[in-house]
């Protein structure tokens, strides 16, 4: 009976929309960042407006759970449910809490300290389930793209027998490394992936050109395969072929100019928009809406389940304080 009470549409449903309003959430940031021109290409910044866009779809995912829940029990119309004043203030106002269930910021700015919980749960669980902050950004056509996992070492050279073999177990596995394609219905042969050269020939052609490794003072580009689908690598090449075109016409620019204007031709409103794939780490959402609704009373639920966040934060710092002083132990028994 109690499996039964588990799964049903009291509960069930809150989850899908959590996991919905999460996959939403990263969906819209991507399409921002590819907007203001922000791609996998850039350096740190995708890492911070990940961790941000993380911290905000837990929040949703939370929210939207809270709101199915009540909906679910409400019994009403969705029309109706969704103009109620009282809807509308569970998703859009800020968390209210009192003062000593807030952290301070200067004199004016207070965020409550279950928003810090609900956040801290969501980046576990993003990570937890292979997610990486970064990697929500557009995936730019030469750089390594969002999907980018395994890859194989090798030279200037296209790939060998062999190495198209584990190209292909790659791509399959994985999927293209710019898009995530993993080409299920494709009537390409048994070739349905091309090893990408990172850095792109072209780049590091450039690099290379640079006194220090003409001089052999540093050595030259290492490159390795990446598994990249048809498209996608024609893609890549039109891109490279216009910016070298371009820059061909600009002589007095040095190379290693040329080499970081070619890396980031393919990255800021060029690159991919790849919100609309699916990730296991959307699963966060459910994760952030199954702790907040499954098992909880309907005054727990309207709260957020504080305390059930509360408990796992807590056991999270418990956990992390034994372990840190389990190894000062181990670093003092090695020292002595």
């Amino acid at each position: 009976m109690s499996t039964l009470v588990t799964y049903s549409p009291e509960t069930a449903l809150p989850v899908v929309s959590g996991c919905v309003a999460f996959g939403t959430t990263l969906c819209l940031s991507t399409l921002a960042q590819k907007i203001i021109g922000i791609s996998t290409a850039n350096k740190m910044v995708p890492s911070l407006f990940g961790m941000a866009t993380v911290c905000l779809a837990s929040m949703a995912s939370q929210r939207a759970a809270i709101c199915t829940y009540d909906w679910v029990n409400d019994k009403r119309p969705i029309q109706e449910f969704i103009m109620d004043p009282k809807t509308r203030n569970t998703l859009f106002s800020p968390s209210t809490a009192s003062s000593a269930d807030c952290i301070r910021i200067g004199d004016h700015i207070k965020i409550p300290k279950h928003d810090i919980r609900v956040c801290a749960v969501g980046l576990a669980a993003f990570k937890l389930l292979g997610g990486r902050f970064w990697a929500i950004a557009p995936s730019s056509f030469t750089n390594l793209g969002s999907f980018s996992r395994w890859s194989i070492p090798c030279g200037e050279r296209y790939a060998t027998t062999n190495q198209r073999t584990l190209i292909e177990k790659m791509g399959r596995r994985w999927g293209c490394h710019t898009c995530g394609s993993r080409m299920f219905f494709s009537r390409l042969g048994k070739n349905k992936f091309v090893g990408d050269h990172m850095p792109p020939k072209s780049v590091a052609d450039q690099m290379n050109k640079s006194w220090l490794r003409r001089m052999n003072i540093l050595p030259k580009v290492p490159f390795r395969f990446y598994p990249q689908c048809v498209k996608c690598s024609n893609t890549q090449g039109s891109i490279l072929s216009k910016a070298s075109n371009e820059l061909s016409k600009k002589t007095l620019l040095p190379s290693w100019i040329k080499a970081a204007n070619l890396e980031k031709a393919g990255g800021g409103r060029a690159a991919h928009f790849h919100g609309l794939r699916f990730r296991a780490n959307h699963l966060t959402g459910g994760i952030l809406a199954g702790a907040t609704v499954v098992g909880a009373t309907k005054s727990e639920v309207s709260k957020g389940n504080k305390k059930r966040f509360q408990g796992a934060t807590n056991q999270a710092e418990d956990i992390v304080k034994s372990a840190n002083v389990q190894v000062k132990e181990l670093i003092k028994s090695a020292t002595r």
